[in-house]
């Protein structure tokens, strides 16, 4: 997460490549993977790995908070409201 965080996106690779390995299929690596894709300017790929997240329980929040900034940051407006609903549901439960 620092290397994300520092905008250093070969390191970022190298961290979540080992995280993948240690911890596989764990939300803390899915968003690893997300946002590292996301840094590394891999669209398709972080938008992916955010939809897995939503789809794990533990997860779920951080996988809706990076599609809602995913929307937003593609002015696609009717897609992040979708995402903020979804956010709103998550957070009720």
């Amino acid at each position: 997460l620092v290397a994300i965080a520092a905008g250093d996106a070969k390191r970022a690779e190298k961290m979540m490549l080992r995280a993948q390995a240690v911890l596989p299929e764990q939300p803390l690596t899915r968003l690893l993977v997300a946002q590292t894709a996301q840094l590394q300017g891999n669209r398709v790929a972080a938008q992916r790995a955010f939809a897995a997240l939503v789809d794990d329980p533990e997860g779920a929040f951080f996988g809706v908070r990076g599609l809602i900034a995913d929307s937003l940051a593609q002015r696609d407006y009717v897609a992040a409201r979708e995402h903020l609903r979804t956010a709103d549901r998550l957070q009720r439960n």
